[in-house]
Formats: structure tokens, sequence, C-alpha cells
């Protein structure tokens, strides 16, 4: 059952240090790596193709694009220097400056369990932090994994939409955590 799940971390003090997995670094969005970002979103399962994952680039990027170049991080596999990873550290004029957000975690699927989620989601925080007080996220049910790495890293559950409370029971049923037993 995918059902939509919001996350917000109070404060963006005392973050953990971004660990580097062996054979990978990480570099910052450059011109031209919107084809890059949706081949990656698009293996992740978040768009049925490339064309739908650019256009949704276009609308929530595209007038402020520029932006990207000191908010998107990319994980680059050393040995074939391939951005194989991304994470963006985003904002929403809706809730105020003092809020920013983790957005479009994504990694290439053979790359999964090999920690690249931790580090992007450490870079990006890091990020966060220079421009706001507080983050949050928006995820879904399905992504038990990234989920599990958000409230490691200090997110919430937050309840201001209708279905939260159907969602996060949902969440509790997938995943032993004890954040969501606080």
């Amino acid at each position: 059952m995918r059902l939509p799940l919001i996350m917000v971390r109070e404060d963006l003090l005392n973050l953990p240090a971004p660990v580097t997995p062996a054979g990978f670094s990480h570099r910052l969005y450059r011109d031209g790596d919107r084809d890059v970002w949706a081949e990656i979103e698009t293996a992740a399962g978040e768009f049925p193709d490339v064309d739908a994952a650019l256009r949704r680039f276009a609308e929530e990027f595209g007038p402020a694009e520029a932006d990207m170049e000191d908010r998107c991080f990319f994980a680059v596999d050393n040995g074939s220097g391939r951005a194989v990873a991304t994470a963006t550290a985003w904002y929403n004029e809706e809730r105020g400056a003092e809020w920013g957000r983790l957005h479009w975690v994504g990694a290439l699927p053979d790359y999964h369990g090999r920690g690249l989620g931790r580090f992007l989601v450490a870079l990006t925080l890091e990020r966060l932090a220079r421009d706001h007080q507080r983050a949050y996220l928006t995820t879904q049910t399905t992504s038990v994994a990234a989920v599990k790495i958000y409230l490691d890293f200090g997110f919430r559950p937050s309840f201001e939409r209708p279905g939260c409370l159907e969602a996060w029971a949902h969440m509790r049923s997938l995943l032993e955590h004890p954040a969501l037993h606080e």
C-alpha cells in the first residue's frame, strides 16, 4: 500500500557528519545535469520514463535551476565517474524561509545498500542548516528503507494532512523503529 507521509525535523542542530562510502565521492549539480537527475529518479521508480522526470524537473526547478548548483548533490562512483544517486536541499515558500526541504532522494537500483542514502541525507541536511532552521520531507509508505534513514537522522512523523494517522499506522506495521513508538 502506497500512502503519502510527511516528516519533520524541528531543528537542524547536532547533525551527524557525512560519512563518504568507500569508492564514492560527491559533487554538486552542474549545468546540464537535469538529464542525470531524470535518469536517477526514473530508475529509482519515481517516474514512468525519463521524459516524465524531465517535465517534473522543469516544473519544480526550471525557474530556479541556478539554485540547483548549490543545493543538489550527486554521489559519484569513483570507478566509473558516473553520478549514481542524488538528493536536493530545497525550500518551499509556502512553509516560509525557516523550513528547508529534503527533496528527491534517489539512487540507481544497483547502488542500493551501499550507504549512499545516509551520505546524501547528511550532506543535504548540512546544506539546509546554512539557510533554514527546520526541515521537512515528503515520502511514502513503500519507501521503508528511506523512512528508516530519515528517522535515524531525527525526522519525526507529521500528522498535518488528512490520512496521516492511517499512513503512519501502516508504516509502524512495516518498520520497527523506536521513534515510531515515542
